[in-house]
């Protein structure tokens, strides 16, 4: 006699040891078998990336499930990581640890996940980016400022320039522009770090001033740049107005950024000050950049919100009107607010029922699609050991059901979008009815 046993579509708890048995009168016999199941490698938690300082160590994690356990492997882009004093492994190369991190550090790394066993399986693949920054130093004063630029005009002198070299690390306080007719530092001006132009009115004309600017922090000031420019009696007037930059064209490269280009006019040689305004559509906020370049990048922008820019050019000869406004979007980001005043009623319906209602996040940062509600006896409990619902992001209320009678339930939420979830709210809480 012959028996036969199917196990059809086989799932990962279907492994173990199975148990042939056959008897008869005249005795019993058994036989074992050993089921393997194989599972593809997944990952159960990815490396994350990271922003540090020099002469930190970093620990970069990798967890991956399968049968058999998976092999994990680290690379610097397309270089296998092997373990030395620089890079530590631990047992199965779960951490990664890079000690003394410099800027040469700053790379992707990658985690890669095999099965040791069947081929057939494609590796997984999962980035994180390693940024490392030099350690602010204020011990040194700051290098020189760079691309001093100055265009006098009959009324007023625009002064324009860039950061001193940020490789090398030195903080930056501020400036100090001094300016003077023949002589510098005849009026001194303290401008803020993030303050990289300015305009001095009440010239004379037909005179030479003299532009001495510099960079400072605790250290003092650092090595000064001149300038000597010669104001004119009238500015030159064309017959013809200024003609505005144009062709210009937005390219969103992230929730908060987003790149400006745009085209000179033929003819628009010699110094040259752009002015690129830009505003959300709604509410406007209104703010200006000054630039010598064709190409800017706006940052501190907020996230899937419709931005219009123009841009203006100033020359010796006067202030072009802006251009044609151009508009784009930001991209979305993760909430940075929790759902807005999240308050619980009684229902009426059920002693073991509470009603959870809210309002959208102040600052959703793109279109909720989900909310999740954590609820718990105690709330002292880690978020993994909450019961947890999750709501449709067009919904602003939940019946919870299931609750014990007379017990007082804590609740906290979180919403949701395309690009993660956002923090969570203040938790509140309430007390079921006593069923009857």
């Amino acid at each position: 006699m012959e028996g036969v046993f199917f196990i059809s579509s086989t799932v990962k708890e279907d492994a173990g040891t199975y148990t042939c048995v056959a008897e008869n009168w005249a005795g019993r016999i058994t036989a074992d078998a050993v089921l393997t199941v194989l599972v593809p490698p997944t990952f159960i938690e990815k490396p994350e990336d990271i922003e540090t300082t020099e002469g930190n160590d970093v620990t970069l994690r990798c967890r991956a499930d399968g049968v058999p356990k998976p092999e994990i492997k680290w690379k610097k882009l397309k270089y296998d990581i092997v373990p030395n004093d620089k890079y530590l492994l631990s047992e199965g190369g779960e951490i990664l640890t890079i000690n003394n991190v410099n800027k040469d550090d700053s790379s992707t790394y990658i985690c890669e996940i095999n099965s040791p066993m069947d081929t057939s399986f494609r590796p997984e693949f999962a980035r994180a980016k390693l940024e490392v920054t030099r350690v602010p130093d204020e011990s040194r004063v700051p290098p020189q400022v760079e691309s001093l630029t100055v265009i006098p005009r009959s009324d007023a002198i625009h002064i324009m320039w860039e950061p001193p070299d940020s490789e090398q690390g030195t903080i930056v306080r501020g400036y100090i522009l001094g300016i003077g007719k023949n002589l510098p530092d005849v009026v001194i001006k303290e401008l803020d770090s993030n303050k990289l132009s300015y305009t001095y009115v009440n010239v004379r004309p037909s005179a030479s001033y003299v532009i001495k600017l510099r960079a400072f922090n605790q250290a003092g000031e650092g090595a000064p740049v001149y300038k000597i420019v010669e104001i004119p009696d009238t500015d030159t007037v064309d017959s013809r107005p200024l003609d505005p930059p144009f062709a210009v064209k937005l390219q969103t490269t992230g929730p908060t950024t987003m790149i400006v280009a745009f085209m000179a006019p033929d003819g628009a040689d010699g110094k040259v000050m752009y002015t690129v305004r830009y505003t959300p559509s709604y509410p406007l906020n209104v703010k200006l950049i000054n630039t010598t370049e064709t190409t800017l990048t706006l940052t501190n922008l907020k996230p899937y919100t419709v931005y219009e820019v123009s841009v203006k050019r100033t020359t010796i000869e006067g202030s072009s009107r802006y251009s044609i406004v151009s508009f784009n979007k930001t991209f979305e980001d993760a909430p940075s607010s929790p759902p807005s005043d999240p308050t619980l009623v009684l229902s009426e319906y059920s002693c073991g029922a509470i009603i959870v209602n809210w309002l959208p996040p102040a600052k959703p940062n793109g279109i909720i699609n989900a909310y999740m509600i954590m609820y718990s006896i105690n709330s002292d409990l880690g978020d993994s050991d909450w019961v947890v619902e999750v709501a449709d992001g067009g919904d602003l209320t939940r019946t919870i059901h299931g609750l014990v009678s007379s017990t007082r339930y804590y609740f906290k939420m979180k919403g949701r979008t395309s690009k993660g979830w956002g923090p969570v709210s203040n938790t509140v809480s309430m007390s079921t009815g006593r069923c009857p």
